[in-house]
């Protein structure tokens, strides 16, 4: 496919129609193809990339803007540091690789954005074009009834599906870690901890009984909210039925049983991604890599396999946090009757686009893919891992080879399905890398080349996402475990917790206004009383009304720990944007890491201080304050995580 030359890049004016060409100049690309030679295999000198969102109310550009954003960044730095090696003549250094970019925030104008990619490693300089298949306006959501039904039926099974995949997971990062000589045999303590937080968290959250309890609490909530919506009391009715958790039920769980099971509604948001692969065919792109998050790969796989799009070219998908896996595991269950053997979403994709490149990345715990795409059909077969000095793997006819990478998000079941673009030692850089060379194997870009430093970065990743992990896991079963015990101790004679909740019932009586809230729950109180007592069982409300301040107690108790937890969150997170950023020049320097360890004694200090403290041991909670204080400024002063960036190399 030949470029445009020396014409400007395609403006997106208008959703239905194509770009149109605007006034003549040259773009960077445009000016090395008229002077350079051919750029080197699997790279191509004008590559377009379509964001497809996934399921939920995202605005136009919105996704657009957050994606595009990491990359921009990511890009600036690795401009910076490699301008400070080798610095350009005064006025010619350009960090920023936007070339142009023009979008706006409704659907009238798909968003548009060009980056420059400079010369690098033998790669000459080349275009990337960047936009957005939104399709969140495009569906009808089906009402609030059928959501609920939809999902109550299929609860068990997705739970069940999210529990069979942290089993059976198969995390790649060791055989890695190892290959590059990052770790040595027997691995580090620090990695050991790492991997056996990881097996414990994956344990817990596959285990059958949680998966039951998730899936059981989820049918009885649903159920219940399903009945008090029926119930013909206004009040209660527009409560229901006007709230968050209306808008939150319908807007992102009803668009799966419309994507799966409704074929006019599915076949009009494939015609929004179609429409904007066909933009960036006319605008002369020579690659298309099509980039889809959660159920947006849904959107794209089936896209792909339209027999409407199969004459426009797609050289490379890569998913993130995908719902494929999900979605075939409800293929496979014979309850599920819409998504029948004949279904698009089974489609031989091999078969359709035998040329296709698939990098499939999941989190390790995001609950959305749960792992590796599982039982996968004969023709979609996992990429192995290629050792240094090896070939790249090539898929045997009639196959595709997928290159599964799992990473390291946050090891949080609840965030881990959204924080793909905070993560560039995983998730950012590889992407970046195979954007570049989109028509080949990642092993052809002229970014971050050294696949050691690429290892290093996930390796100091991980270790940073497992004191997270294991910061929440402290706050979590000391909060359990100091609730509990001071409910036997309640139960013995010992009115700590009641004490408590008396004590913030008087301090919430002295807040002004206080009664807004405190009358209606004093009259709902009084009605419960009367009638418990009307139909004899006055002593019964005797006993609810003196659980009352336990209640309260073990509430006040609870969010404290919470409060803590959240302390930590907040502080782990200014670690985490100070270190990741650290991570985008080409050779990467583990940033001093003496902050984040000062406060973290800091925190344990606290923590322990708190556990003190809810049994009434001042004397020891203020001891464990100022000694952890003490060791957050010993570990502040003498710097001992100074790092100069080396990786650890086993002993020869």
């Amino acid at each position: 496919m030949q470029r445009r030359g020396d014409d400007q890049p395609t403006v997106f004016t208008d959703a239905a129609d194509a770009a149109q060409t605007q006034t003549p100049t040259q773009t960077p690309s445009a000016k090395m193809a008229a002077s350079e030679a051919p750029p080197p295999r699997g790279i191509a000198l004008r590559t377009g990339v379509v964001f497809v969102h996934g399921i939920g109310t995202q605005a136009p550009s919105e996704t657009f803007l957050d994606w595009s954003g990491a990359i921009v960044e990511l890009l600036t730095d690795w401009r910076e540091a490699e301008a400070s090696l080798d610095p350009p003549a005064e006025g010619e250094r350009i960090d920023d690789p936007v070339w142009r970019a023009e979008f706006t925030f409704n659907a009238a104008s798909p968003p548009y954005l060009e980056l420059g990619i400079p010369e690098h490693a033998g790669v000459p300089a080349t275009t990337w074009v960047l936009t957005e298949a939104w399709w969140a306006s495009d569906l009808r959501p089906p009402n609030l009834g059928t959501t609920i039904d939809y999902l109550r039926r299929r609860i068990g099974t997705v739970v069940e599906g999210i529990s069979d995949g942290y089993r059976d997971r198969a995390p790649r990062l060791a055989e890695l870690a190892l290959a590059t000589d990052v770790i040595g045999e027997p691995p580090p303590l620090d990695w050991r901890l790492a991997e056996d937080l990881d097996k414990v968290q994956s344990k817990t959250f596959g285990a059958r009984p949680i998966g039951w309890l998730v899936a059981g609490a989820g049918v009885v909530a649903l159920a219940g909210y399903d009945l008090l919506r029926r119930i013909p009391i206004p009040a209660v009715r527009e409560f229901a039925v006007r709230k968050m958790i209306d808008s939150f039920l319908v807007d992102w769980f009803g668009d799966l049983p419309v994507l799966l099971d409704e074929p006019v509604q599915s076949a009009n948001v494939r015609a929004r991604l179609a429409r904007s692969i066909q933009r960036l065919v006319d605008d002369d792109c020579d690659a298309i890599v099509v980039v889809a998050h959660s159920g947006g790969a849904l959107v794209s796989y089936e896209t792909l396999l339209d027999p409407a799009y199969v004459h426009l070219p797609v050289d490379k998908l890569v998913t993130l946090g995908q719902g494929l896996g999900l979605s075939w595991r409800l293929a496979a269950d014979p309850d599920v009757r819409e998504i029948t053997p004949g279904s698009r979403l089974l489609g031989n994709l091999a078969e359709v686009r035998p040329g296709l490149r698939w990098v499939d990345v999941w989190a390790s715990f995001d609950p959305a893919p749960a792992g590796p795409i599982p039982a996968r059909p004969p023709w979609l077969l996992p990429a192995p891992v290629a050792l240094p000095g090896e070939p790249p793997p090539t898929p045997a006819p009639g196959t595709i080879l997928v290159e599964s990478r799992p990473v390291t998000n946050e090891m949080n079941v609840l965030t881990d399905h959204g924080a793909y673009w905070a993560n560039p030692e995983g998730f950012v850089i590889p992407l970046v890398r195979h954007i570049d060379a989109a028509l080949g194997d990642a092993s052809a870009s002229r970014f971050f080349r050294d696949r050691t430093d690429r290892t290093l970065r996930i390796v100091w990743r991980r270790q940073r996402v497992s004191a997270l992990a294991a910061w929440g896991w402290s706050c979590s079963v000391a909060g359990i475990a100091t609730v509990v015990t001071l409910l036997v101790l309640q139960v013995a004679g010992q009115p700590r917790l009641s004490n408590a909740g008396d004590l913030l019932v008087a301090v919430w009586g002295q807040v002004p206004g206080h009664e807004i809230i405190s009358a209606p729950v004093a009259a709902f109180e009084a009605v419960v009383g009367a009638l418990l007592g009307f139909v004899g069982l006055g002593g019964l409300a005797d006993t609810l009304a003196s659980l009352g301040p336990v209640l309260l107690g073990s509430a006040l108790t609870a969010g404290l720990f919470y409060a803590l937890a959240k302390v930590g969150l907040g502080r782990w997170h200014d670690w985490d944007r100070r270190e990741r950023r650290a991570m985008h020049p080409e050779t990467p320097l583990l940033p001093d890491r003496s902050k984040a360890g000062a406060q973290a004694m800091a925190l344990v200090g606290g923590l322990l201080a708190l556990v003190f403290a809810a049994f009434g041991w001042a004397a020891a909670a203020g001891i464990t304050i100022v000694l952890g204080a003490a060791a957050g400024l010993i570990v502040w002063a003498r710097r001992p995580f100074a790092s100069d960036g080396r990786p650890l190399r086993p002993p020869a």
